[in-house]
């Protein structure tokens, strides 16, 4: 039996439903603490358990082996504290988007936290355009001066060309069109803007070895803060 907040609909409103009678919702959370260092599957199996806990009406898929219908939009890798990242998922009953971040949030363990929830008007599912993130391993005051220079250097040229295993095959890739911005924050953090496209992602990790940083890097060093949707019409 649900419980009494999983029944509330909005008398304001009415929510979307979909031609599968079902109610899509688009949710912004965080994860921090000890979530930092599972991944994508693990993180996927926390949701699990959660809606179970809360007795959320998640929608399953059809066939032998049946699995809640939900994703994330931008996958989120090992070691990687993150912010506003995006869930979605579909419901068989509509809850009122702040009712749904309620009950999520008294029941979610240490580390996760929901902040916002909308429905969705169509199946279509959100895609990224940029992440924003920052590197946040102090950068020796001896290194800076040569690490702003190369990142000047890597933001005014046309290309930059690095080298990627994919698949067990080294590809070429241009890196540069794939960042959008590298500065440093008040603090002295290294901040980066990573576009998204059908063909490539950057990873935080290149774009410390383009302005000699890429020796820095370790599993835990990078937070991400936002995942930047991209606009189309539903």
């Amino acid at each position: 039996m649900l419980s009494e907040s999983t029944e509330q609909t909005t008398s304001v409103q009415s929510p979307p439903m979909l031609a599968n009678s079902c109610w899509r919702y688009q949710v912004r959370f965080s994860k921090s603490e000890s979530l930092v260092w599972i991944g994508h599957q693990d993180l996927m199996k926390v949701f699990e358990r959660l809606f179970r806990r809360v007795n959320l009406p998640v929608a399953q898929s059809q066939g032998f082996n049946p699995r809640p219908r939900m994703n994330l939009v931008q996958a989120l890798g090992l070691g990687i504290e993150a912010h506003r990242e995006v869930l979605e998922v579909e419901l068989t009953q509509p809850i009122v988007p702040e009712s749904l971040i309620d009950q999520l949030n008294q029941s979610a363990p240490a580390g996760l936290r929901f902040y916002d929830a909308r429905w969705m008007t169509s199946r279509k599912s959100g895609q990224a355009e940029q992440i924003r993130y920052t590197f946040e391993k102090e950068i020796p005051a001896e290194r800076m001066d040569s690490a702003s220079s190369r990142m000047e250097d890597f933001l005014s040229a046309p290309t930059f060309q690095i080298s990627r295993v994919r698949e067990k095959e080294t590809v070429q890739l241009d890196l540069r069109p794939l960042v959008e911005d590298i500065s440093w924050t008040q603090s002295g953090r290294l901040s980066m803007t990573l576009r998204v496209t059908p063909q490539a992602t950057a990873r935080p990790e290149e774009v410390l070895s383009a302005i000699g940083l890429g020796d820095l890097f370790t599993l835990g060093s990078l937070i991400r803060h936002d995942v930047i949707l991209r606009e189309f019409e539903e």
